[in-house]
């Protein structure tokens, strides 16, 4: 399920449900609030320059979407290009590259190119991914071009199967089935490479509030993974 810019998932334990509150409303906002809509393409402008006031180097990972190639054309449009190092990447999963090569062609200025080669090993995860959520009945949404291997689908999974978990033990069927694929899952998917992106961000003294965050994301597959495995009954011997 994903959720929208502005929203919050609200999850209500006491009766296993889920509901979409919306926090902040552009739209709303700027018809009734103090600015007026002419003002919005000052207020971007604004938003853009205050970033720029920092004390380490700022990037700015130009993916060839609509956001981060209306902060590239504000930064032109102010002739702060040169206060930022632009990247750009290909994955050869969307027209996304194409775009963001044609906003630097314009502009006439340098972008580093990270190569995002997945190759074959992480095209077939990609590949497993989708079986995983297929044989539970889910699909990717297609408005939202949600991407398979992104962080926030991979544990929306897991939610679902938690939910799912819950439900089953809530009616006293067994839940079997469901623990191994959330065991299955952690193990090849979030558990797998989750540690690996906590040890690069160490390397590359990312700022320590996402180091955090992803250590705390770490220990938890980690304890989620050895719960799991102590509930998993062993498989029958062959003989």
């Amino acid at each position: 399920m994903g959720v929208v810019a502005g929203s919050a998932l609200v999850f209500d334990l006491a009766h296993w449900s889920r509901s979409v509150q919306t926090w902040f409303d552009l739209p709303s906002h700027v018809a009734h609030g103090d600015r007026e809509p002419a003002q919005l393409g000052a207020l971007v402008q604004d938003a853009v320059s205050a970033r720029l006031v920092a004390d380490r180097p700022v990037g700015l990972l130009l993916s060839g979407g609509v956001d981060s190639s209306l902060i590239l054309s504000v930064l032109a449009h102010q002739g702060l290009t040169e206060q930022v190092t632009c990247f750009t990447g290909d994955a050869g999963k969307s027209d996304d590259a194409r775009y963001a090569k044609a906003c630097i062609a314009q502009l006439g200025i340098r972008a580093d190119n990270l190569p995002l080669d997945y190759g074959s090993a992480g095209m077939e995860a990609t590949e497993e991914l989708v079986r995983f959520y297929d044989f539970f009945g889910l699909s990717l949404s297609e408005g939202q071009r949600e991407e398979p291997d992104h962080l926030l689908t991979e544990l929306e999974f897991l939610h679902y199967l938690a939910y799912q978990e819950a439900g089953l033990a809530s009616a006293g069927e067994s839940t079997e089935g469901v623990l191994r694929a959330q065991h299955d899952f952690i193990a090849r998917h979030p558990g797998a490479w989750i540690p690996v992106l906590h040890s690069r961000l160490m390397v590359h003294g990312a700022p320590r509030f996402y180091i955090e965050l992803v250590r705390l994301l770490e220990r938890f597959l980690r304890a989620e993974e050895a719960r799991l495995a102590g509930q998993i009954k062993p498989s029958p011997a062959i003989h």
